[in-house]
């Protein structure tokens, strides 16, 4: 989403205030709200995470590994309306209903100049299909990686200083296979306990 979009925006309470500009909220640090859409698989090794590379041009994290689809809610948008950014990310065309919902998180960070406060409406979805099958917007997701949920935990926990992820990188809208190591430097920090709290819902979502 553009810095010249328009977002609606909160107090602290998450009362609404009106709109602004997003360039604008990240500026002041007002209050806005994001969709994150967690993707998880599993084949015959276990259950993995997915993990989107974001684009070099991002204005906050360029680079790091991400949420598997993210975005702002724009203006007038219901939390459900957030499902596009499977469909502008991932190329991945699902209704809402196949999302699980994982609840609200409440966080705010400072980012260079930049101030960003968020309520984030935490969502799962489970995919089976394999890396290379997606159609990503490669300027805004050039790879994707996946981790096992075993690792992640393990690096989330700081029991692991990097554990393997392997994926795609798109290139010239061709997959092209990837593997890295990964430290946690590697993937976009979030606010205390957010990665802990998503991996409990995981494990409780999947059985």
């Amino acid at each position: 989403m553009p810095d010249d979009e328009l977002i609606d925006i909160f107090d602290a309470e998450r009362r609404p205030l009106g709109t602004a500009l997003r360039g604008r909220a990240h500026r002041e640090g007002l209050w806005h709200q994001t969709f994150h859409c967690w993707i998880v698989r599993r084949d015959e090794r276990g259950v993995f995470l997915i993990f989107q590379r974001r684009g070099p041009h991002k204005d906050i994290f360029p680079n790091l590994l991400d949420v598997s689809a993210a975005g702002h809610l724009a203006a007038g948008e219901a939390v459900a309306d957030g499902v596009r950014e499977l469909a502008e990310e991932l190329g991945l065309v699902l209704p809402f209903a196949a999302l699980k919902p994982l609840g609200m998180e409440r966080g705010e960070g400072r980012f260079g100049g930049l101030i960003d406060r968020e309520f984030t409406h935490l969502f799962l979805l489970r995919h089976d299909a394999p890396l290379d099958s997606y159609q990503p917007l490669v300027a805004e997701v050039p790879a994707l990686v996946q981790i096992l949920l075993e690792d992640a935990t393990r690096l989330f926990a700081g029991q692991a200083d990097a554990v393997a992820a392997a994926g795609f990188a798109w290139d010239a809208g061709q997959p092209q296979p990837l593997v890295i190591s990964v430290t946690p430097d590697m993937i976009a920090p979030r606010p205390p306990g957010y990665y802990d709290r998503l991996l409990e819902h995981i494990r409780s979502a999947i059985g």
